[in-house]
């Protein structure tokens, strides 16, 4: 990221969510790293001419140079594919359930609240549904744990309250590393169906407390 004046900005987005806007343009619900929740307006994004395709599509990472407009919106200067999870559509479970988890990361992100880990898990899991995935599959609750963590949400994740707790330490060390997992868009390590049905009553039940707009 970075600014290339005072009013142009470019940085890479994942377009989380897309509303037709007239003929050819869309309104675009998207998050960043270095922003958060942005929410663009992309003048002739669905125009399709005889050397150029549309470029804005969902779950696709772009890289975008835009301004602040008015209502809230911000208008997209260029954009250029960074990379594509379009594989996601070929399966129905799969689409839906990247479709849940884009809600949830819209509907608790905020524009100008940097998300550096959300958007690098985000990326992977993007990557994951892009392949078979295993009946039930954790994904989704192990991005909620990833913005919990990120917020400062998960208890017993301080140093101080681990040197208190014996199993404080065991909880670091496993976000961490299922941190590192969707990072990577490897795969899930398999730790049992009764493990991950447990786990998602926790990271849920979590979300309520908190107050957070969660998507079961």
């Amino acid at each position: 990221m970075f600014v290339i004046d005072d009013l142009m900005i470019d940085t890479n987005i994942i377009v989380l969510r897309k509303t037709p806007f007239s003929e050819s343009s869309l309104v675009i619900a998207s998050v960043s790293a270095d922003y958060g929740r942005l929410d663009f307006l992309a003048r002739g994004a669905m125009r399709v001419e005889k050397k150029r395709f549309p470029e804005v599509d969902l779950f696709r990472e772009l890289n975008v140079h835009f301004k602040e407009g008015a209502k809230g919106l911000y208008t997209i200067n260029s954009v250029e594919i960074v990379g594509t999870s379009d594989a996601i559509s070929l399966r129905t479970g799969n689409f839906i359930l990247a479709a849940e988890i884009a809600e949830f990361v819209l509907r608790n992100s905020h524009t100008m609240l940097p998300s550096p880990i959300l958007y690098s898990s985000l990326r992977g899991v993007l990557k994951i549904l892009c392949g078979p995935l295993p009946e039930n599959p954790p994904v989704f609750d192990l991005l909620k744990l990833v913005y919990l963590y990120e917020h400062g949400l998960l208890p017993g994740h301080s140093m101080e309250e681990a040197e208190k707790n014996p199993d404080g330490l065991k909880r670091i060390r496993f976000t961490g590393m299922m941190v590192n997992f969707l990072c990577k868009g490897d795969g899930i390590p398999d730790l049992g169906t009764e493990y991950w049905h447990s786990f998602s009553e926790w990271i849920n039940n979590l979300c309520e407390y908190h107050g957070l707009a969660n998507i079961h």
